[in-house]
């Protein structure tokens, strides 16, 4: 089977980074300032291994900077400067009551780095609950900014809004191995093969069942993928491919 691309994975968190990136591509996230050292670090120890980066600031991590996160943006746009292959993300807006941050603070810095990443061409990865419209009022307005929707829960009915306002493509993570999940997998089939991609999400989520999360845990992806749109694996892994390396292209 063709190379397959996990585009949502945090492998600074990950105790052997490299194995995962013997098998696989990957897209590393980061959800807090604490984390972009070692997301920059991780980059240079594996340039050229299939490995791409983002930093950014989850929705969940925002009350911690809520005094200085201004500061942190600008420490992110000299990122940007400087590399020209990084890209933006975990972002997003929570507005689940548990989220400590307030949701206005939280739409101020989403929009700010929304902003980074327009202007800039990179790629963002962005993780919305309870706030779909919020969001989506949000990142239309940077018309062209290529969106990896991380972990998405809004059903057929938003995701096809989303498709038909933003440039995005949809992360499958191991809820599609469920087969009870029939809300999710009505959602993915209407989103279709050609705006679909693969992600873990490790190593904070595991597959259903399994106590701890594997690199390995993408494959079950992909097949579970394939047998719920009826083609071949291997159709998956080239398709869901094009489509990461299709957002994260960016202009030199």
């Amino acid at each position: 089977m063709s190379r397959l691309f996990d585009s949502h994975i945090h492998l600074f968190r990950i105790a052997d980074p490299a194995a995962c990136l013997a098998r696989y591509n990957a897209f590393s996230l980061s959800i807090s300032p604490d984390d972009w050292s070692h997301q920059l670090s991780l980059a240079r120890i594996h340039a050229g291994s299939g490995l791409h980066v983002g930093l950014g600031l989850h929705p969940w991590q925002v009350h911690t900077v809520s005094e200085n996160w201004q500061e942190h943006l600008s420490s992110l746009e000299t990122h940007l400067h400087q590399i020209s292959s990084l890209q933006v993300g975990e972002i997003g807006l929570d507005f689940d009551p548990r989220t400590p941050a307030d949701p206005e603070l939280q739409k101020q810095v989403f929009e700010q780095h929304l902003d980074l990443a327009h202007r800039y061409d990179r790629a963002v990865s962005v993780h919305v609950r309870k706030a779909y419209d919020e969001a989506l009022d949000l990142m239309r307005n940077f018309p062209g900014l290529r969106i990896f929707l991380h972990g998405f829960g809004g059903g057929a009915q938003v995701a096809e809004r989303y498709l038909d306002h933003l440039n995005c493509v949809i992360g499958v993570n191991g809820v599609v191995v469920r087969e009870n999940a029939r809300r999710y997998h009505a959602m993915v089939r209407a989103a279709g093969l050609t705006h679909l991609v693969l992600e873990t999400d490790g190593p904070f989520v595991s597959l259903p069942g399994r106590e701890q999360f594997t690199c390995v845990d993408i494959e079950s992806v992909c097949a579970a993928l394939a047998r719920l749109l009826d083609v071949t694996p291997d159709e998956v892994a080239l398709q869901t491919r094009d489509n990461a390396m299709r957002m994260l292209s960016h202009a030199e």
